[in-house]
């Protein structure tokens, strides 16, 4: 793979990061207005609208999808995708684009600690450690014993979660599905899961909102052609450690438009998850190496 691929790559992962902070801003401004269930049904509107587009762009893209050999775990993988975007949509409405975020980064490391007993993979010690320092600057984030160690600041470690066993899925679905069909599953089932709830939340929208919400659907289908770009011109390997790009976005949107302070404590805490969740990638990267 050439050097301009992988820079392209990059470029495609950042913008990606980016969609996704915006999403959330735009989320969470929303979410301020109406019900939590009718605006993460519309993301999934433009989620589901995208995959059906996306696939109609391939021959026989609609018969391959039908013909997964593990659809049964294709359901249960966007289900929790589905879920997870709910509890992270409430998290962030409740505390925030700086402290949700935040925790969310422990993301890498979960899938580590997950990936040696769900996938049989060796986890060395000192990628063992490395989960250990992040989940000790989740607890500085959080601080146990403060009024920040609510059942609300628990949302994200739970949304974190539900993402880890997500991209846990992930790794053992493409071992016999496409990325195409894996779509087609993430964006319809999780429209069937928030339409069954969200139809039940409908409101008016203002006139005034009308652009958010287009701007949202932007967002949200910009973000899922920017990560598959990405993947199509550059290794994993090579753009894991750029995710955590969305961190810096998500801080100054909540920063910017909502009055969120980052806290010496969160920002201690964030750094440390992150500098444990990168050395956790680069070792991987080695051993992959040799």
């Amino acid at each position: 793979m050439g050097q301009q691929n992988i820079r392209l790559g990059m470029i495609y992962m950042v913008l990606t990061t980016f969609s996704f902070a915006s999403q959330d801003m735009l989320t969470r401004f929303l979410t301020d207005q109406y019900s939590i269930y009718l605006i993460v049904m519309i993301r999934y509107w433009g989620m589901g609208f995208f995959a059906c587009i996306w696939l109609m762009r391939k021959p026989d893209g609609f018969k391959r999808v039908f013909s997964s050999k593990k659809p049964i775990w294709q359901i249960i993988r966007a289900l929790l995708f589905a879920v997870e975007v709910l509890v992270m949509v409430t998290a962030i409405s409740r505390i925030g684009l700086i402290n949700a975020p935040a925790i969310f980064a422990i993301v890498p490391l979960m899938i580590v600690a997950l990936s040696g007993p769900l996938l049989g993979e060796k986890i060395g010690w000192r990628r063992w450690a490395s989960v250990v320092i992040g989940f000790i600057g989740i607890m500085i984030i959080i601080q146990p014993g403060t009024n920040l160690f609510t059942l609300t600041a628990i949302l994200p470690l739970l949304g974190a979660t539900l993402f880890a066993f997500y991209s846990i899925l992930n790794r053992y679905i493409a071992r016999y599905d496409d990325t195409d069909v894996s779509l087609f599953y993430t964006g319809i089932i999780g429209l069937i899961l928030t339409s069954s709830i969200g139809l039940f939340f409908l409101e008016p929208i203002a006139l005034k909102h009308i652009g958010h919400i287009a701007i949202l659907l932007c967002t949200t289908v910009c973000a899922q052609i920017f990560i598959l770009k990405a993947y199509e011109v550059a290794e994993a390997s090579i753009l894991q450690p750029l995710t955590y790009f969305h961190l810096p976005f998500a801080f100054l949107y909540g920063i910017l438009f909502f009055g969120d302070v980052l806290l010496p404590n969160v920002a201690l805490g964030a750094f440390i998850v992150v500098c444990a969740g990168l050395f956790s990638i680069f070792r991987s990267q080695q051993k992959q190496q040799n």
